[in-house]
């Protein structure tokens, strides 16, 4: 009875110090080697999309650079809302709209909608109905990204001038970065 008593306790002892460890770290083996797998695959995936996330960003800061040209620049705010009006003169002049007031709404600089600093202007002007649809598109699909916010249009004659002519105004606001 001892020694079937000490052979079920060696087996026992045996089986907790020996086999259990063992079974142990044989899991913890086969575990390390399915995360090392996948770990691989997934290396192994972003070496194949390197080349694909190389274009996109190529693109993405083709297009960043594209869109800051198109933004208001100046060393400070109220240089760039001279180029501001500058630019609208010149929207202006080729639309054949006689402007007659541009003014700074707010204070230049101060953090738009879009997150940065904007110049808002509020022109003045009259024209016929083709010059008031050319200026329109310029302010659109001009050179500089420029928001309309507000648009207001008077129809009738404008103090003695022709009857032809509409009186508008314009709110707008241009995107600012600094140089």
């Amino acid at each position: 009875m001892v020694a079937a008593g000490a052979v079920v306790s060696t087996l026992a002892l045996s089986m907790l110090w020996v086999v259990l460890p063992f079974v142990g770290r044989w899991q913890d083996r086969e575990a390390a080697i399915e995360a090392k797998e996948g770990q691989l695959a997934r290396l192994r995936g972003l070496v194949e999309a390197e080349s694909a996330t190389r274009q996109s960003l190529s693109a993405r800061l083709r297009a960043r650079t594209s869109l800051r040209e198109r933004l208001l620049t100046g060393a400070t705010p109220a240089l760039a809302a001279s180029e501001l009006q500058a630019l609208l003169q010149g929207y202006a002049d080729g639309s054949r709209v006689t402007l007659t007031r541009v003014d700074l709404v707010a204070q230049p600089g101060a953090a738009g909608a879009e997150g940065l600093p904007a110049i808002p202007v509020r022109l003045s002007a009259h024209s016929d109905i083709h010059g008031l649809a050319g200026l329109l598109s310029r302010l659109q699909y001009g050179e500089k990204l420029l928001v309309i916010d507000e648009f207001t249009v008077n129809a009738g004659a404008v103090a003695g001038d022709r009857p032809d002519l509409l009186t508008f105004s314009v709110r707008l606001h241009g995107a600012y970065s600094a140089k």
